[in-house]
């Protein structure tokens, strides 16, 4: 349920107490069911992004470290936009 919860209402959950600005968007929520699973998703317009679901035990901080910095380096990578006709 609580995905569908997400999909429904985007800003669901708490903000992921996190000091990197790279994760200060992401929300966290409790699974539906699975008191000790996590979902932590991202506001993305309308709805969200599923970032991770992980189990509350794991070093959740370490985890969404390494997302940020594969986000940066898939961002590193993304081909240069194309040029804009002056016309």
């Amino acid at each position: 349920m609580t995905f569908e919860e997400i999909v429904r209402a985007p800003s669901i959950g708490e903000r992921h107490d996190s000091a990197d600005p790279r994760l200060a968007d992401i929300r966290v929520r409790r699974i539906g069911g699975f008191p000790r699973h996590l979902v932590f998703h991202r506001p993305a317009g309308e709805t969200d992004d599923i970032v991770r679901g992980l189990h509350g035990a794991r070093d959740v901080g370490r985890i969404l470290d390494r997302l940020a910095e594969a986000e940066d380096q898939d961002r590193a990578h993304e081909p240069p936009p194309a040029p804009v006709d002056p016309r």
